[in-house]
């Protein structure tokens, strides 16, 4: 069998010039046997793969080398930027002198800040304040038990929005408390600090606080009071969660619209109540016998509320934590 055939294959395309020239030379109007033909044609097809192969992708994703290699196949841009720039959660893409890189993530509460045309972006200080709650130890209600007076009901749960959990009382006028608790790490040192938020009414007669409970479950109280005005650091004793003791006024006044930060520590046979209203900066307001009115055997530890109004009292906790040294 003999055909006659031309091959314009062209000058200087890349993959020609990558390749050995064809077995066999052929130009118009020669006669050529099949077998030379055959024979180019697999040489052109050798040519091909050995410089690469390109596989099927779908709609919106780019060519690219997902592999040291000569195989292009389809992926998504997200990925290509992953591979060739960096793939650490909150990276922002800029152009420098000479490309575009990844700015590794900053820290808590900075703002992105433009060094101006022709220099790079960094992070520092400026932009809108962070949430007083974005770097806290959240809280799940799984975590404790639920506990109130048998005069009021309460219920306790997560927030759908992941920043903590809700405790909601129901007052009755007198004795409405309600704990959450978890048992004590510890019979001899702990630390528990806490941050709550009333996110109700703040009218009427209520009071929030830590307390640890003993075996016999009575409860010696460290918290804030509001009784119709500037709210006080107090301390209360309850015989069970049903019957207070006594109500012991501490010092001071807190501003009941704002967060407060709650502190009680066991150290050296004693309780240390500390209070916050900003996480970091703390004044002790109460050091007393941890067995003035406990017995020796602790049992749990928890948030405290007590709400002696006719609405309901929502008190969000944004932050627990139990440690020992």
């Amino acid at each position: 069998m003999a055909v006659a055939v031309s091959l314009p294959l062209g000058v200087g395309s890349q993959a020609k010039a990558a390749c050995p020239p064809l077995p066999y030379t052929f130009t118009n109007g020669q006669t050529a046997d099949a077998g030379q033909v055959i024979g180019d044609l697999n040489a052109i097809q050798v040519c091909i793969g050995n410089n690469g192969s390109v596989n099927s992708g779908t709609a919106g994703q780019v060519g690219a080398y997902s592999a040291t290699g000569n195989a292009i196949s389809g992926t998504s841009l997200s990925s290509v930027l992953d591979s060739s720039i960096g793939s650490t959660q909150g990276s922002v893409l800029f152009r420098n002198a000479t490309g575009w890189v990844a700015l590794a993530p900053g820290t808590l509460g900075q703002a992105l800040v433009s060094g101006g045309p022709g220099s790079n972006p960094s992070w520092g200080s400026g932009g809108l304040p962070i949430p007083f709650y974005a770097a806290l130890t959240r809280p799940s209600a799984s975590a404790f038990t639920l506990v109130h007076a048998t005069s009021t009901t309460a219920t306790l749960g997560d927030m759908p929005s992941g920043r903590g959990m809700t405790m909601n009382v129901t007052g009755a006028g007198s004795n409405s408390n309600s704990s959450m608790e978890q048992p004590v790490l510890s019979q001899t040192a702990f630390t528990v600090t806490t941050t709550v938020f009333l996110a109700s009414s703040l009218d009427g007669n209520w009071w929030v606080g830590l307390a640890a409970k003993d075996s016999t479950g009575k409860y010696d109280a460290f918290g804030v009071q509001h009784s119709g005005g500037p709210g006080t650091f107090t301390e209360f004793t309850f015989n069970s969660i049903n019957l207070l003791n006594t109500t012991t006024e501490l010092y001071g006044v807190f501003n009941p619209n704002g967060p407060v930060w709650l502190r009680l520590q066991l150290t050296g046979g004693n309780f240390i109540f500390s209070v916050s209203f900003d996480g970091e900066n703390w004044e002790t307001a109460s050091t007393i016998s941890a067995t003035h009115f406990l017995g020796s055997t602790l049992s749990t530890v928890g948030v405290i509320v007590d709400d002696n109004s006719s609405h309901h009292l929502i008190v969000d906790d944004l932050s627990w934590s139990q440690t020992t040294p």
